[in-house]
């Protein structure tokens, strides 16, 4: 780099939210790449990462796997000596298959953390759910959305914000460049936690004209079959041009895994779902059976 260009400059970010293995990992790769002189545009050009891959790194919003940790100080630190290597690969590992509670990923409010959920989907390329429990969030209704999260007991307050940033996130549902792939288990269809019988219907309507997208994949996963591949823990996947990564939820915590060798594991588990659901009219079939029954308990 010139001498006398300006020197990259460290950007005022509020890691406070991070847990603190992801505030030590990003601070001390931030520093090496200042260190090196480098902008994140230039170390990102290096390593053929798409735009702007370095500053998320940085700011907290992906997850560096450790391969990524490795081509970074490959570049911005390559006399680095070995234990400070090894410490910062040691944290790698941990923060790509980090956990975060539920009431730490929530403490700015539900909306802030579905706003953040949104940003990531509208950069992503492929989307692959599996919901043994729920109808999958990019697919809710406002109703439904809002009864779930009173029987989850959510504070009042946060409900209708958490509604309407919800919906926003609807929007890659319509975007050409995003293939969404959603399947689900049968008994979703019926599960009705508190909320009238009218609103899963809704919902139901919904999810077959989600199935009719030309970008998306809806498939339902009988009660039959599920005896032979026993439900689990219900997880979302997402390919970008430049991350990829796997949460698995839990009542709990949030696992959030970007390790590619975990990534296939889900992969290869979400392909036999897809594999045993049922699509197109006979997932069609299954859903308006499930819309009759609940019409049954509305009269």
């Amino acid at each position: 780099m010139n001498d006398r260009a300006p020197r990259p400059r460290r950007s005022k970010r509020d890691l406070s939210h991070l847990t603190g293995p992801h505030r030590e990992l990003v601070t001390a790769l931030t520093d090496e790449r200042l260190g090196a002189g480098l902008t994140g545009t230039e170390l990102g050009a290096v390593h053929g990462w798409g735009q702007g891959k370095v500053s998320k790194i940085e700011g907290g919003v992906t997850r560096p796997s450790n391969d990524d940790v490795r081509a970074w100080l490959s570049t911005t630190s390559p006399e680095m000596p070995a234990v400070e290597r090894g410490r910062l690969l040691e944290l790698a590992d941990l923060v790509s298959a980090g956990a975060s509670r539920w009431k730490d990923i929530d403490r700015d409010g539900i909306a802030a953390q579905q706003r953040a959920r949104g940003e990531l989907e509208a950069q992503a390329s492929l989307i692959q759910i599996w919901q043994p429990k729920v109808f999958p969030g990019l697919g809710q209704k406002p109703d439904y959305t809002r009864y779930l999260l009173r029987a989850l007991g959510r504070p009042v307050d946060q409900i209708e914000p958490a509604v309407e940033a919800r919906q926003a996130r609807q929007q890659v549902l319509y975007d050409s460049r995003i293939t969404i792939e959603m399947v689900i288990l049968e008994s979703v269809l019926r599960r009705r936690f508190d909320a009238p019988p009218e609103v899963i219907v809704e919902q139901i309507q919904f999810l077959q004209h989600l199935a009719k997208l030309p970008n998306a994949f809806v498939g339902i996963l009988t009660d039959e079959a599920d005896k032979e591949m026993l439900a689990e823990t219900s997880y979302v996947i997402k390919h970008g041009d430049d991350f990829a990564d796997v949460r698995v939820e839990t009542r709990t915590r949030e696992l959030v895994m970007s390790d590619l060798s975990e990534i296939e594991v889900y992969e290869n588990d979400f392909k036999l779902r897809k594999a045993a659901a049922v699509t197109g009219d006979e997932a069609v079939a299954v859903m308006n059976r499930a819309a009759s029954y609940l019409r049954t308990l509305a009269q």
